[in-house]
């Protein structure tokens, strides 16, 4: 395990700054962003703070944003340790998650896993770049719900780092810029229900990719497996084509449902 040697420009800055405007997640057992017991200082973090699960009750370690509670911070760390710590953020039902600035998913070390979990009709936006995989394994998991953030960044620069976004559903909004990691990074994407939605001039970056087997759609690779469309303008969308069961099933269901209209 070797730990990472290089560390962001934010968290530099909340190291100068002192620790007080970091909130850090301790989970006294029922896993609620909402609940103060679940936070180090007793209170909830408002906008202004940096929050950060970094394993003080041990690990793994599991955070839920349920419906109804809206979540803020200034910067977000999901898994910040070099001690090996798992850890978990689940955003479901309404649950709404602002980050003003960035938002990392497994930072520092080889051995951190981290993994943010997007459902239903949940909400999740970052001002800054979301990391997908900063310095450990990241992992972005959506069946549902939308995430935008103004960059998504699947894995960052620290070589061994492993960043892999799942989209099963949803929307994955990346506004002015999309980048996969590729000298001694592990970055992966797989769409099979959900929408990547990516900045007008990133078609082409999205295709390269897809050549380059870094994205695929239901697991499989080509550019033959997805569907596109733009507006000529400001987006690009990737969709994977539905499997040859999926369509098959499709159909059948279209059938029976003409057969019992009849």
């Amino acid at each position: 395990m070797v730990a990472k040697k290089i560390i962001s420009i934010v968290v530099l800055v909340l190291a100068i700054n002192g620790l007080a405007s970091a909130a850090h997640y301790i989970d006294s057992g029922d896993h609620l962003w909402s609940n103060p017991a679940n936070w180090l200082a007793g209170t909830v973090p408002v906008a202004s703070d940096y929050t950060q699960t970094v394993g003080w009750a041990g690990s793994p370690e599991t955070c839920n944003i349920v419906s109804g509670v809206s979540a803020v911070s200034t910067g977000l760390y999901i898994g910040q340790s070099t001690a090996g710590l798992t850890t978990t953020l689940n955003i479901m039902g309404t649950g709404n998650l602002a980050v003003s600035g960035g938002m990392s998913i497994a930072q520092y070390d080889d051995a951190t896993t981290g993994t943010v979990n997007v459902m239903d009709s949940a909400i999740m936006n970052v001002g800054g770049v979301l990391t997908v995989g900063e310095g450990g394994n990241g992992t972005l998991h959506m069946t549902g719900g939308t995430v935008t953030a103004d960059q998504v960044w699947v894995t960052m620069w620290n070589a061994g780092s492993t960043g892999r976004v799942q989209l099963d559903g949803g929307i994955l909004v990346a506004v002015s810029n999309f980048w996969m990691g590729i000298d001694g990074m592990d970055s992966s994407m797989d769409i099979s229900g959900g929408t990547l939605k990516v900045p007008y001039a990133f078609g082409s970056t999205i295709e390269n990719y897809i050549a380059l087997g870094k994205i695929t759609a239901n697991g499989l690779n080509g550019l033959g497996n997805f569907t596109e469309a733009t507006d000529g303008a400001t987006y690009w969308t990737f969709q994977a084509i539905p499997e040859p069961m999926t369509m098959t099933l499709l159909g059948i269901g279209f059938v029976f449902f003409r057969s019992r209209k009849n």
